[in-house]
């Protein structure tokens, strides 16, 4: 469906555009024209408020207020795009806008994420090749299909047995650090506490296939995977979705408030916090570490450590930000908690810390990276302390070698990466059998109950009954007849 909206010049309020190049990255190439125009209801924009910001006075630079600040257009060709500028160079309003608007293409990727993603998406389904898509047992999909909800309340058995030779998701791979739970820590009905639902479709699936990028569906769902035997009321380790982190570092720690304040979950309590960063198409991973220790003043090699741990495989996020944005977040919760008036995280006492892992060799296995990072730390999930921190390594302190570089819970490389995606697959696609027998013996037992119910109900049909007589047996032969004639026939 097509829109078309009409706007003056007096309405264009922000002219910013990038002019591709011929060659380099594919956000270099891209060529769009981001335009800011006033809303109103005569120009159409007014009803769009969902979708594109009402605040003219709000020029706050985040990427999610970019994304709906900003009309962005791509021309069909180059031709046409030069052609546009040179137009509105000449405009006598719009060209000192277009003056002071050209983007480097450092910032490509800040404003025309969506657009880059759109793109991506399309190409994809454009070069999907049937021996590709052969690979998934669910094929290329025209319409995205529901596979599975997770977690669902099928036979846990059965759900344990979908991993049964899964290397990562059978959680069999032992490290020398592991030990096992303790506190309560894992409870076998700790799968049975619900949280978000995860519907996992037939083009999430299909992203498992090589050379795809995996979504937030896909990095929930492992998340969720690792941590469904937890017993959430006494857990260390708490897990967050993708959309925590965006949420965070675009709208500030009250917009996530809502996201411990609800649950009552303490997060001070908990040794690890997982928190998946996604930013400009690429996956990353912080890991708060003993946020509850922050005050004990004790640092011999034996004390909890609180620190944040930064694992990116390609490191092309930057950790500080990212730190500062989760010490806002700690110092909230420690006034939200009533623990004191100002939070004590900063970066001298909480640092950032971004130990040596494996790193990815394509543009494509961020995801898988993140997802094996946190395997890797899941099932170390003991005690990281000062003696930790201040590890050395022939004489060179080497921070956090003995629970991150040098342990055998990060000894993995590429091969190991492309095994993990492929195995991820074949866990969805099981467990997407279970669900659906679990789903079938749900509706059958639902059609059992209903006909129960039903024949329940007979005897109260005949309190219509008018006696013993001629007209009051007439009047049962009806009303036993229409029964028999739906019940049994």
């Amino acid at each position: 469906k097509t829109e078309t909206y009409r706007f003056s010049a007096d309405e264009v309020k922000e002219v910013h555009y990038h002019r591709g190049k011929d060659e380099g990255e594919s956000h270099e190439q891209l060529s769009f024209l981001c335009l800011r125009v006033r809303p109103t209801k005569q120009n159409g924009l007014a009803l769009l408020s969902n979708a594109y910001s009402q605040d003219d006075q709000d020029t706050r630079s985040t990427s999610r207020n970019r994304d709906r600040r900003f009309i962005v257009m791509e021309p069909r060709d180059k031709t046409e795009f030069v052609a546009l500028l040179r137009r509105l160079y000449d405009h006598s309003q719009l060209g000192p806008l277009v003056e002071t608007g050209k983007l480097r293409h450092a910032q490509v990727i800040d404003y025309a994420a969506n657009l880059l993603e759109l793109i991506n998406e399309e190409a994809r389904k454009k070069y999907s090749f049937p021996f590709e898509a052969s690979q998934s047992k669910f094929g290329v999909e025209s319409v995205n299909k529901k596979l599975l909800v997770f977690p669902f309340d099928g036979d846990e058995d059965e759900i344990d047995k979908a991993a049964r030779d899964l290397t990562e998701a059978s959680m069999t791979l032992k490290s020398k650090t592991a030990s096992t739970p303790r506190n309560g820590q894992i409870s076998e009905d700790g799968a049975k506490a619900r949280g978000h639902m995860l519907t996992i479709g037939t083009e999430d699936r299909d992203r498992l296939l090589p050379g795809e990028f995996l979504n937030d569906t896909l990095i929930d769902f492992w998340m969720r995977w690792l941590v469904r035997k937890e017993d959430k009321s006494n857990s260390l380790v708490h897990v967050f979705t993708s959309h925590f982190y965006t949420t965070l570092s675009e709208d500030g720690p009250s917009a996530v408030e809502s996201w411990t304040a609800r649950k009552n979950i303490d997060i001070f309590s908990k040794r690890l916090i997982f928190v998946p960063v996604n930013k400009s198409l690429h996956w990353s991973l912080c890991v708060v570490v003993n946020p509850g220790s922050i005050e004990d003043g004790k640092e011999d090699p034996s004390s909890p450590c609180p620190c944040i741990l930064f694992l990116d495989s390609l490191k092309a996020h930057r950790k500080s930000i990212v730190a500062s944005h989760v010490r806002e977040w700690l110092n909230a919760e420690w006034t939200r908690l009533g623990k004191g008036k100002t939070g004590p995280f900063s970066k001298d006492t909480m640092e950032v810390l971004d130990p040596k892992v494996p790193y990815q060799d394509n543009s494509w296995d961020c995801g898988v990276f993140v997802c094996r990072y946190a395997f890797g730390l899941y099932m170390t999930r003991r005690t990281i302390t000062w003696g930790d921190r201040r590890y050395k390594v022939d004489g060179r302190e080497r921070p956090m070698w003995g629970v991150v570089t040098g342990s055998k819970m990060f000894d993995f490389d590429m091969g190991d990466i492309v095994r993990l995606r492929s195995e991820m697959g074949t866990l969805i696609d099981r467990l997407a059998d279970i669900y659906r027998v679990w789903q079938q013996e749900l509706a059958a037992k639902a059609e059992r109950e209903k006909k129960e119910a039903s024949v329940k109900k007979e005897p109260e049909l005949e309190k219509g009954d008018k006696g013993d007589g001629e007209e009051g047996a007439k009047h049962n032969g009806k009303v036993k007849g229409s029964m028999h004639g739906t019940h049994y026939v």
